[in-house]
């Protein structure tokens, strides 16, 4: 199978992120507090959210506190590979050679290969595992999305080509991930007549992933 060269890794470029367990309720403002009781009475939202930064028309609240985005992004640094084109088709290849049933979804293989590479470069680096569940969560958004996409569900086995449909489907959802508005991002409604969103800063990584998914599962070049 040929890899044809796509984007290329930049350090710039963030995944969807996995919550903290739930903070302190002591170490939140009054209005947080007050926030929070609203999205749980209104949106169902158990787990506590902080206030990241508020305008007269909107609150941005985060599931996280304080430097945790810094140092997932630092152990994202430390995994290069993650996003190197040559790196995915490989360990793709690898899990698709490996299969005992030509029936295997090449989704699955991408999936399986991607959390055997993360999990042989966690190893190798003393990456905890805990710390690369971080990691799983974005593979598991990205699966997700894909599997929407290319709703033929294309074997291992199969003479494939991507359906109109399925690049329709797969321009669709890049076109969504803009960093003012995607996919991660969430408006639970207002609160005090501002608007409160919660947004994961992970798009972009996201959509290059996605690309590489699409890249190794099909053989052709991501739609743009």
């Amino acid at each position: 199978m040929t890899f044809v060269p796509c984007l290329a890794y930049r350090p710039e470029v963030r995944m969807p992120l996995m919550p903290d367990p739930t903070p302190d309720p002591a170490a939140f403002s009054e209005r947080e507090m007050a926030l929070n009781v609203w999205l749980h009475n209104h949106v169902g939202i158990d787990d506590v959210r902080r206030i990241v930064r508020e305008d007269p028309e909107s609150i941005l609240v985060s599931k996280f506190e304080p430097g945790f985005a810094p140092g997932l992004h630092s152990m994202l640094d430390e995994l290069p590979e993650l996003f190197d084109g040559d790196e995915i088709s490989s360990a793709y290849s690898a899990v698709a050679a490996a299969e005992e049933s030509a029936d295997a979804l090449r989704v699955d293989v991408w999936d399986q290969a991607m959390r055997r590479l993360l999990a042989t470069l966690g190893a190798q680096r003393g990456i905890e595992d805990d710390r690369q569940a971080l990691i799983r969560v974005g593979i598991d958004s990205v699966r997700a999305i894909l599997d929407s996409a290319l709703w033929s569900v294309p074997l291992i086995s199969d003479d494939y080509e991507p359906q109109p449909g399925e690049i329709t489907a797969f321009r669709e959802v890049t076109s969504s991930m803009s960093p003012d508005h995607d996919l991660f991002t969430r408006h639970y409604g207002l609160f005090e007549d501002l608007d409160v969103v919660n947004h994961c800063p992970g798009a972009p990584f996201a959509r290059l992933m996605l690309s590489q998914a699409w890249q190794v599962c099909t053989g052709t070049t991501p739609p743009e």
